[in-house]
This record gives structure tokens, C-alpha cells and sequence, in this order.
């Protein structure tokens, strides 16, 4: 199976192939996340969780923000 992503060269951006929506964020990168489509390209558990129609968008929206967060923190104490 092909990506469903390209990073850019330089890392500094991630390309949904699915929607076409480029980001620049750091984490959206690191964690190859498409806020469009609300995916994380390499992690099918969280896609799970994120698709799960018993949750609201509401929630599922601080889940992406928690999640973000937590890699920040990972990141820094690396």
C-alpha cells in the first residue's frame, strides 16, 4: 500500500494525498496527522478512537489537542 502522505524534503511540512491539505505544523508532521481529514496516517488505534461515532466532535477535538501535547512534551524532554 502507497502513503496516504508525503513530508516534504526538508521535513518541514506533511501533504494529505487523500484531501490535499499541506500543513506546516511541527507535530502534524512528527505525528503525520491530516487536520482534514482527522487522521493519523501511521497510527490505526487513534483513527479508531477519532471515528468512533458515540463520541462528539467536541471530544474527539481534545483528544487531537491532548495528544498533540503529550508529542510536544515528548519532544522537549528528548
Amino acid at each position: 500500500m502507497t502513503n496516504r502522505y508525503a513530508i516534504a524534503p526538508d521535513g518541514g511540512s506533511i501533504t494529505c494525498k487523500v484531501c490535499g491539505l499541506v500543513s506546516y505544523n511541527k507535530n502534524d508532521v512528527e505525528m503525520k496527522f491530516c487536520g482534514h481529514c482527522n487522521v493519523f496516517h501511521d497510527d490505526e488505534e487513534r483513527n479508531e478512537i477519532l471515528h468512533d461515532s458515540s463520541l462528539s466532535d467536541m471530544v474527539k477535538r481534545a483528544m487531537v489537542r491532548f495528544w498533540r501535547r503529550i508529542h510536544e512534551i515528548e519532544r522537549e524532554r528528548r
